[in-house]
């Protein structure tokens, strides 16, 4: 029978269903004490995306990037020196003390064990990265894959040339673009696909050469969703001065503003079966869950692709079998631990690769197996000694809890957390999260203006330090990002690059569900716009029926 529940955090009743009482047998853990999102503020706490400092490889004495600033108290390797063999994990290790919570013995290993500056494997030029895979020539961007000059993006897999974007999929020179796939030269667009050549453009498929157009399929020159002749579409986009600042934010907030009058589709969901979340593709068997692909037997998960039998798990790719984790990839059989790639039969560990299997407690280890808190056991040494410490956890009350908030490596506020859950600092700090302050290197009196018009700015802007007009913070205009935005005729942006990202992140609905009905037929829908939100919200059939 469901039971239901009281979170320990927000106070929230949430309920768990038999499938997911289902589940806790299955992986040997108690029930659930947080309501899902709450399970979601845990993991996602450690997981830093898009905040990057300069620091030194305390190995080498080299300069690197890492997704550490210089105050956090570890040791950080390059990923050069991480990756090779010159030193070994389990010179760390140390025994397990059965007097001590497991947390507080592991947050010490933490304290000790070198760590990666940030995750980018068989790149080229993507030091100022994280999450990446397979690309070449990235800058200040997350979640790349076989990516090519890619700059201040989040999610780009197949793509080139894309600037300011926020997930793109097969996707070229495109540009202030949320959720499209396999679109060429777009630009302030959301939910198209397979179209080319156009602006502020909204679900659009198949399109070319649209302009402030949403909602419709197989069209060209269409302006504001009124078909054009070649000529009239030309004569009506010109008489927009494009390469102005004032323009293009005054187009872009009418755009957007326009849009809320619209039918909504409940959810985005594709080619998949029995499935409840949102931006869902080739799927089947999804509970509540987010931008996934891929993937089979799947609750409460986010930004998973290419994985199976997942369970409070956030950005997997290609696994199977895991639950409560965060950031694990080609991994079997993996439970609360954070960067787990090629690795089988892990318990509460962190950066785990290279064919490691059965570890526990472990952090920052390669071709290991049966290591506690990063000692070398023998098979049977191992099991039983696990089996000990499970026991002990289970009376600290740790069991089946993942790590404590303290035992991030990251502060609140730099992490994918502060992105979906926003707390003030003092609310962080209540909760036992970290705070950054700002540094105050990064807003320095700026040396020089940007101009509003893409044609008055000398190529000279690329030496000077700018500042945000929201918040004084210190940014700048490489010499990739101005040639592409005079070639596009695309004003200069005049906010920091994660102010742009919060911007884009605030065009997708949050990641939660509500019951709601069709605002036309009264059908019964899950979706992720809230009852009070002022959108109509159709159901699928009767949104297909609003498209041209």
């Amino acid at each position: 029978m469901p039971v239901q529940k009281t979170c320990q955090v927000s106070g929230q009743t949430f309920t768990i269903t038999d499938e997911d009482i289902k589940v806790c047998k299955r992986f040997n853990v108690p029930l659930p004490t947080l309501c899902p999102d709450e399970r979601h503020r845990k993991r996602t706490a450690f997981r830093n995306e898009l905040n990057l400092y300069n620091r030194t490889c305390d190995l080498t004495g080299k300069p690197i990037i890492a997704s550490y600033s210089t105050d956090k108290p570890y040791t950080v390797y390059s990923n050069e020196a991480w990756w090779g063999d010159s030193w070994d994990g389990t010179d760390y290790g140390r025994e397990f003390d059965f007097e001590r919570p497991f947390f507080e013995q592991f947050e010490e290993l933490s304290l000790k064990v070198p760590l990666p500056p940030n995750v980018v494997l068989n790149s080229i030029n993507c030091e100022y990265t994280a999450f990446s895979a397979d690309s070449k020539n990235c800058y200040y961007s997350a979640r790349m894959g076989h990516a090519e000059d890619i700059m201040y993006t989040y999610l780009a897999l197949s793509s080139t040339g894309i600037i300011d974007c926020y997930n793109v999929s097969h996707c070229n020179y495109c540009y202030e673009c949320v959720d499209c796939w396999s679109c060429y030269e777009c630009f302030f667009s959301q939910n198209c696909k397979n179209t080319n050549n156009s602006w502020f453009c909204y679900d659009c498929i198949g399109c070319s050469d649209c302009f402030g157009c949403t909602g419709i399929r197989n069209k060209k020159f269409y302006f504001f969703n009124q078909c054009c002749t070649e000529e009239g579409y030309k004569e009506k986009v010109s008489k927009y001065n494009l390469g102005n600042y004032q323009v293009a934010q005054s187009i872009k907030k009418d755009f957007r503003k326009n849009l809320t009058s619209r039918p909504k589709k409940s959810a985005i969901i594709l080619n998949s079966e029995n499935s409840t979340g949102n931006y869902i593709t080739d799927s089947k068997n999804v509970h509540c869950s987010f931008d996934l692909e891929n993937v089979e037997d799947i609750r409460y998960c986010w930004g998973t692709e290419h994985a199976k039998d997942m369970y409070d798990c956030d950005f997997v790719y290609y696994a199977e079998l895991a639950y409560n984790i965060v950031s694990i990839s080609r991994a079997t059989n993996i439970r609360f631990s954070f960067a787990v790639y090629g690795s089988n039969d892990i318990d509460y560990s962190m950066y785990i690769a290279n064919n490691c299997a059965n570890c526990f407690g472990c952090i920052s280890l390669k071709k290991k197996q049966y290591c506690i808190l990063n000692k070398q056991y023998s098979k049977e040494e191992y099991f039983a000694l696990r089996d000990k410490i499970i026991e002990h956890m289970k009376h600290t009350g740790e069991w089946g809890q993942y790590f404590h908030p303290k035992i991030s490596t990251y502060c609140y506020n730099e992490s994918v957390a502060g992105e979906y859950f926003p707390l003030t600092k003092e609310e962080a700090l209540s909760r036992d999260y970290k705070w950054k302050e700002p540094e105050p290197q990064e807003f320095k009196p700026a040396t020089a203006e940007v101009p509003d018009d893409i044609k008055d700015v000398p190529d000279s802007i690329t030496e000077e330090i700018l500042a945000s007009t929201l918040s004084g913070r210190n940014y700048k205009i490489t010499k990739e990002e101005l040639r592409f935005y005079k070639r596009y005729g695309i004003p200069l942006p005049k906010t920091h690059f994660l102010e742009r990202h919060a911007e884009r992140l605030k065009l997708r609905n949050p990641r939660k569900l509500w019951d709601r009905n069709c605002q036309k037929c009264q059908a019964k829908i899950s979706t992720s716009y809230a009852p009070d939100r002022p959108e109509t919200v159709y159901c699928e059939k009767c949104y297909l029926e609003t498209t041209d």
